[in-house]
């Protein structure tokens, strides 16, 4: 899901025809020597096999361009449209200010199902070898949904990643350049979820997701890539943070809740050590503490678009009501050290009008009819006992059948003009 405002688009077809057309299937000379190392290559993975392709004609990659890859820092975008042309481009984006897309198509490739966990497996790793460098950024541009599909949804080919098909694309990512990605952003709504974080814990060292939804244009990278070029000795954590500000900076007027967390500690720290010491404590005192439970879960910070209900629910908050109304001392004591751990694990976290919003969500459904049966089949659920405690929330019995879940709020309900006084901020 993604909320963008109705501005007009004009000369799209200008803009496509503008750009260098090689023939499809045919690979160009490789823009970047694979003998130079840089300090970073930027891989935008753009998802326009649906109804955000304009957008990525008009604004996302126009805004890439107004940074261009340097010596020291390789922007590498792959696009996939819906009508504007059949197949799949591959840009090595160059410094550009007009309105016209100039950047090289060193590929251009039949139709690929961005959807697909091969499509997302070819890209990064072609990038990561004709343009290496010490670091990589990979972000994925879409429609989000939280844990639930659609993410990455190809109209094209009727197809949607799921956060498994995900998962497998990254560990046979980190298998083939024998490294983890330094830094995955999603670019797409309410993706700041733990069981879709922890889907990819062994391959990326650092996450950067949003709560709440994304605006349509999506991450600012003019910015964010701007202050990559001016420091391309940046660390992962002082890119996230970067990221962070930039897109709060961007949609200042409107709300947002952002986080970034380091893996690896957010998997030790929180899934490993806390949260199923938490929860177990919380299905087994159910029965005396049920009130106190369910009203801690209708006053926990919530992350619904319009009347989409999401049940999607900041973690941090949901312990801290917890805490504040069981005087349990061993519930208590769980919770305030799940709230600790999160505080440590998490880089950087920054919101905006969503008050108690502390960068990760996760699922809590307060009915049957709300829970998705296939959430069983996340690794979070797998390997803690989080799904029992929602189940024993739902009082239900066996497993539910599943439901099909059609977000998302149409985006002819929306109309949000955000992106007028700042395009040209860097």
């Amino acid at each position: 899901m993604r909320l963008f405002s109705f501005i007009a688009i004009v000369c799209i077809s200008v803009l496509i025809i503008s750009n260098t057309s090689p023939v499809m299937g045919f690979n160009l000379s490789i823009t970047n020597s694979k003998n130079h190392v840089a300090n970073w290559t930027v891989m935008l993975y753009l998802d326009g096999d649906n109804d955000l392709e304009n957008i990525i004609i008009e604004k996302v990659i126009n805004n890439l361009e107004l940074a261009g890859s340097d010596g020291n820092i390789n922007i590498i975008a792959q696009f996939d449209a819906l009508t504007y042309f059949k197949g799949v481009k591959r840009y090595y984006i160059t410094y550009d200010t007009s309105n016209d897309i100039i950047s090289d198509v060193v590929e251009f490739l039949d139709e690929k199902n961005m959807g697909d966990p091969d499509t997302l497996y070819d890209f990064v790793t072609w990038a990561c070898e004709n343009y290496p460098a010490e670091h990589y950024y990979l972000s994925l541009f879409d429609h989000g949904n939280g844990w639930r599909p659609p993410f990455l949804k190809d109209e094209t080919n009727h197809d949607t990643l799921t956060l498994n098909e995900l998962k497998n694309a990254m560990n046979d990512i980190k298998k083939r350049i024998n490294k983890k990605i330094d830094v995955v952003s999603f670019d797409a709504c309410l993706m700041g979820m733990l069981e879709v974080f922890y889907q990819i814990r062994d391959t990326v060292d650092v996450v950067v997701g949003s709560e709440d939804v994304i605006y349509g244009n999506g991450l600012p990278y003019h910015m964010i890539l701007h202050e990559l070029k001016k420091n391309p000795h940046m660390n992962s954590e002082s890119l996230s943070k970067k990221i962070i500000d930039d897109y709060s900076y961007y949609y200042s007027h409107f709300p947002m809740a952002m986080g970034a967390f380091k893996l690896e500690n957010l998997t030790k720290k929180v899934v490993e050590k806390t949260l199923d010491v938490f929860t177990s404590c919380l299905y087994e005192n159910f029965s005396e503490f049920e009130t106190e439970i369910r009203e801690a879960i209708d006053h926990t910070r919530a992350y619904n678009v319009e009347t989409y209900i999401t049940h999607y629910k900041d973690l941090y908050d949901f312990a801290y009501e917890i805490s504040n109304r069981i005087e349990d001392e061993k519930i208590k004591k769980n919770a305030l050290e799940l709230i600790n751990e999160i505080k440590n694990c998490t880089i950087y976290e920054k919101e905006n009008n969503k008050k108690d919003s502390h960068g990760i969500s996760i699922y809590l459904p307060v009915s049957k009819k709300d829970y998705d049966v296939s959430y069983e089949n996340l690794d979070l659920c797998k390997n803690t006992n989080w799904d029992v405690f929602v189940s024993k929330c739902l009082d239900r019995k066996k497993a539910s059948k599943s439901i099909e879940l059609k977000s998302i709020l149409p985006r002819e309900l929306i109309e949000k003009i955000v992106f007028l006084s700042k395009d040209n901020v860097l």
